[in-house]
């Protein structure tokens, strides 16, 4: 095993790394050491680095209790390595399944979450400046096309930026290729996940099929998307420079004024403050646009995290509501994972991400007693699980299926569904507006056929005067078969 680098790749990993100052006034790094090619070249340029420029160096690794065996192993692995090369190491064992399943969220996303929780409590402990991550140039292509079919906005065309807060990404230059290349030349051995391997979920399904097929496009596909991405960077950076000067404001008058382009970035601000660091989607970016531009006093709209804006005094007002009950509007009600009751329409709504014996014998129970089950299975990865609910019908609403924007209430109407049912129907909503109205199609891009591993099952249960007034409606309108019937 060499301990002076071979190759060119390391000379392009160190002017990256002076070019975007990534260990300037920089007295000690913790690199995120999982044991695998790409972590284990960042961490053998950076002990050279380090040691050059006098910076401590220490790697942590954070074992994730999903693998078994395979995970103790690349734990000894990694202990063993940075003893070979003199580096201080940390780890951390966590439970991801545990907590992904108490949170309801996607393991994939609990995993990376808590990473980098363990990463930021051992750099604050240690009094360490920085952290180093291993991303590279494939996983910023592979990110910039996930945003895309995503559908996110500019900021999305930003994909993996080299310095965020206190992590760095010192190999972000390089392909995995290259890296490969460098681990062998430099005579490097490392493990291998095989979870990566597994095509069940979206980013390997990118990596694994779409990037090979770019690259046949475009042999430096990768490196391109980093010149897209910069640009994009140069240009999301000024635009909120711009926005920053209106921080503050919530004159509906001047914030009228704005170009989209800042007024976008500001309501995505104040949102991200609000709400504790989430994010809104282009749904609600584009109601709340239309609700300053319209400027009418006491006109509101609902936004997640029980958040509503409203225009008063000619000013635009952020308020914290309680919006689960019923009023004279109808009612709205948060759903959680398991079975939620809607008394307004003497129904139940049942959300579950594995149907076990228990959820199979509630099924049976409640066709039974409701005669009436329609179920739809989502992608976890295409809806927000945590911000579900049941509503009533409101004015304007629009759901799209089929490639086509549909008004709920020509649906209603042409679906010959009575006036009585159309005000206590359940209409499942998401952070991104409807989901799906029990009975027909669900929003496009939701209920893809490719699975990302963690798919949600939504059930819904319904009377029996609910179950009448849906099953006369015809299966068919003018427009061809987009009705669905009863299981």
């Amino acid at each position: 095993m060499s301990f002076e680098p071979q190759g060119k790749s390391f000379d392009k990993v160190n002017e990256f790394i002076e070019q975007k100052q990534l260990l300037s006034d920089c007295g000690s790094i913790v690199v995120g050491f999982s044991g695998g090619a790409d972590s284990v070249v960042l961490l053998h340029i950076l002990s050279i680095c380090c040691k050059n420029s006098g910076i401590r160096l220490h790697a942590f690794h954070v074992h994730h209790g999903i693998r078994g065996d395979t995970a103790d192993r690349d734990l000894e692995f990694c202990k063993s390595f940075c003893k070979q090369f003199g580096v201080d190491f940390g780890y951390a064992r966590i439970d991801v399944p545990s907590a992904a399943a108490k949170q309801k969220r996607g393991l994939e996303e609990v995993a990376r979450d808590m990473r980098y929780d363990c990463l930021e409590k051992y750099r604050v402990e240690k009094g360490i400046d920085r952290i180093a991550v291993a991303h590279h140039a494939d996983d910023n292509l592979e990110t910039l096309i996930f945003n895309i079919v995503r559908g996110s906005g500019s900021k999305g065309g930003c994909g993996i930026a080299p310095i965020r807060g206190k992590i760095i990404r010192p190999l972000l230059p390089l392909t995995k290729d290259e890296i490969l290349d460098y681990a062998e030349q430099n005579g490097l051995g490392y493990v291998t996940d095989e979870t990566n391997l597994d095509e069940a979920y979206t980013r390997n399904f990118i990596r694994g099929q779409i990037l090979p097929l770019l690259k046949k496009i475009n042999p430096s596909a990768s490196d391109a998307a980093l010149r897209f991405c910069r640009s994009q960077r140069t240009d999301c950076d000024y635009i909120e420079a711009c926005a920053e000067t209106y921080k503050e404001t919530d004159s509906i008058k001047e914030l009228s004024g704005l170009h989209d382009a800042i007024l976008y970035r500001f309501i995505g601000d104040r949102f991200h403050r609000i709400s504790g660091g989430k994010s809104l989607s282009a749904v609600h970016l584009d109601a709340l646009c239309a609700l300053i531009r319209k400027g009418k006093s006491g006109s509101r709209t609902d936004l997640p995290c029980r958040i509503s804006a409203v225009i008063k005094n000619e000013k635009l007002v952020f308020e914290k509501t309680d919006i689960i009950g019923t009023d004279d509007r109808g009612y709205r009600i948060r759903l959680h994972c398991g079975e939620n009751y809607i008394p307004q329409a003497d129904a139940y709504i049942c959300i579950w991400k594995n149907i076990g014996d228990a959820e199979e014998k509630s099924i049976k129970e409640k066709q039974f007693i409701y005669k009436l089950a329609i179920h739809k299975t989502f992608r976890s990865d295409r809806i927000c699980s945590d911000d579900l609910f049941a509503r009533s019908r409101a004015d304007g609403d629009r759901i799209r299926f089929g490639n086509m924007t549909r008004k709920v209430k020509k649906l209603f109407c042409d679906g010959k569904i009575p006036i009585e049912t159309r005000k206590i129907l359940p209409i499942i909503t998401d952070s991104s507006d409807i989901l799906w109205i029990p009975g027909f199609p669900a929003r496009d891009g939701t209920t893809d056929d490719i699975s990302c591993g963690d798919d949600i099952s939504i059930y819904c249960f319904m009377n029996r005067n609910t179950e009448k007034s849906i099953e006369s409606r015809p299966n068919k309108n003018e427009n061809g078969g987009i009705y669905e019937g009863k299981l």
